[in-house]
């Protein structure tokens, strides 16, 4: 049995708006239907007619007005979905090997940071050049990861 979490207040108020909006219809509907009881003809065709009171004739119009909105809703979000899939997928996909680009850099890091331990300490001017190198290293390894996330945001 799942848990439901309390509504956001955003979703409780516009919950609250779309359910009185949709009363304050319906009760107009109602109160047309009441004075509106005489019957009326409707020609579909030129031997196709009936006859139904109006509200009946209104709440027809209304649900066929209303399923071929619901149609058109389900077309829209079909193509939708078939022309951003693989567009989101392709992101995805981006999104992923940059995060593994980015493990990797902290990896490289903490490999070096372990290499620089080992290494025995040198004379001043050299540890001095081995600090420039580690860090023209680091700087060309973020290099590299920007100019990979500049061609992947580039390409979408």
């Amino acid at each position: 049995m799942a848990i439901s979490l309390p509504p956001q207040p955003e979703t409780f108020a516009m919950r609250t708006l779309n359910f009185s909006l949709l009363f304050v219809f319906c009760l107009a509907f109602v109160f047309f239907g009441v004075q509106n009881t005489q019957p009326a003809t409707v020609q579909i065709y030129e031997n196709i007619e009936f006859q139904a009171p109006l509200a009946v004739e209104l709440i027809i119009a209304m649900g066929l007005g209303a399923g071929l909105a619901w149609l058109y809703g389900m077309w829209s979000q079909l193509e939708r979905l078939l022309t951003l899939g693989p567009k989101n997928l392709r992101i995805r996909k981006q999104q992923n090997r940059i995060e593994a680009l980015e493990e990797d850099i902290e990896r490289y890091k903490a490999e070096l940071q372990t290499q620089q331990l080992r290494l025995p300490v040198a004379p001043e001017p050299l540890a001095e050049q081995t600090a420039v190198l580690v860090d023209q290293e680091e700087a060309a390894v973020e290099n590299r990861v920007v100019k990979f996330k500049h061609f992947f945001t580039r390409n979408q």
